[in-house]
């Protein structure tokens, strides 16, 4: 949000918290060895992969992958 008011293009932030998540799961690993998945992860998976796959017939395909890092960011947050 900092960022955004800054006026960072929006894309922009949405990779940078893609990143960010993927560091804090990296740290939580590291210091605890193991990464726990939620229970209905696996259905999340499953909607992931199904989003990925629907980016090979968008028509405006930035926007979607916007919306894929922010579902993939929401999703290592969970993690956390």
């Amino acid at each position: 949000m900092f960022l955004g008011g800054l006026g960072v293009e929006l894309f922009y932030i949405k990779v940078y918290e893609t990143l960010v998540s993927l560091l804090l799961i990296g740290l939580v690993w590291l210091w605890k060895g193991k990464v726990k998945l939620p229970d209905s992860f696996k259905l999340y998976g499953l909607f992931l992969f199904l989003f990925v796959i629907s980016l090979l017939w968008s028509q405006d395909r930035k926007f979607s992958f916007e919306q894929l890092l922010l579902f993939l960011s929401g999703g290592f947050s969970w993690i956390t």
